[in-house]
């Protein structure tokens, strides 16, 4: 069972990942039969393939996206919930979105389950 100290390092790995852009690695991260749900109420993506289908899709939205890990953090049992803005750089502007984020681990400390909380329409103007 993954502790509180290794899925905040989880956390941070899972966004360090995606802003290098290494999709590879951070497919790695997640374990096979993983699930995503990206915003909460669209379609759930399944499965390494399906996952990597939704990396390929955020990183063709924008010329670029980081990902930002904030407080509050909380971790209870084997998951974490927190707050995680995005920033998107759109060329001519920036945006970002805070979104709740809530992550599963297994026991083997790989993520199993991502649930994001946002909708588009809260997107803003980013002054960074």
């Amino acid at each position: 069972m993954p502790t509180p100290d290794s899925i905040r390092d989880a956390v941070a790995a899972y966004a360090r990942l995606f802003n290098d852009g290494d999709r590879e690695a951070w497919l790695d991260h997640w374990a096979a039969d993983a699930t995503l749900e990206d915003p909460v109420g669209t379609p759930v993506r399944t499965g390494r393939a399906e996952i990597g289908e939704f990396w390929d899709l955020a990183h063709s939205l924008a010329q670029g996206i980081e990902l930002q890990v904030l407080e509050p953090f909380k971790v209870a049992g084997n998951e974490a919930a927190f707050v995680l803005r995005i920033v998107t750089d759109l060329g001519d502007t920036k945006m970002f979105v805070d979104v709740i984020e809530i992550q599963r681990y297994d026991e083997d400390g790989k993520l199993a389950a991502m649930r994001a909380f946002w909708s588009p329409e809260e997107m803003a103007p980013y002054g960074g």
